[in-house]
């Protein structure tokens, strides 16, 4: 009865929890770090697709007024513009910019991922007497992670002589 007695390699079991242990730990910061980087993208996204449409609102309302003949503003919260060939109507629906051309249906302006708050128009002059309209709204929108982010936009826009 001959008992040989091999060398076994490998690791203990005291090393191998120490190494998964260390392992845990590598493997949660690259998680967080990857939920960070994601969720601050979201948010930039959601930053520039508001700033986006924001701009878009005030050039349209500036390039429909530009143009006018007349303007009216009533109850400060509805525009009403009139040039040679049309007349339109900037007011707000629920959580959006509508514009109506010519009596015709509402055109909603703001796309379904921003919701318009606080709109208003004021009558302004300037100082040669020339007749121009203040605007300005709020836009919400939320970002991937359920907040809300808000922005405030506002404008001057002068009527042609």
């Amino acid at each position: 009865m001959n008992k040989t007695l091999k060398l076994q390699s490998g690791f203990t079991l005291i090393e191998l929890i120490v190494y998964l242990a260390l392992f845990g730990i590598l493997f949660s910061g690259a998680v967080a770090g990857t939920y960070s980087i994601l969720e601050s993208s979201g948010k930039n996204q959601s930053r520039v697709m508001m700033q986006e449409e924001g701009e878009f609102l005030l050039a349209k309302i500036s390039w429909v007024v530009s143009g006018a003949n007349t303007a009216q503003v009533l109850n400060g919260d509805q525009l009403l513009v009139s040039s040679t060939l049309d007349n339109f109507e900037f007011k707000q629906n629920g959580d959006n910019l509508v514009w109506v051309k010519n009596s015709g249906p509402e055109v909603l302006l703001n796309n379904s991922a921003v919701r318009l708050k606080n709109l208003s128009f004021v009558d302004i002059a300037s100082g040669n007497g020339q007749k121009g309209i203040r605007y300005g709204f709020n836009l919400e929108t939320n970002v991937p992670s359920g907040a809300i982010m808000t922005s405030n936009f506002e404008s001057i826009v002068y009527l042609r002589k």
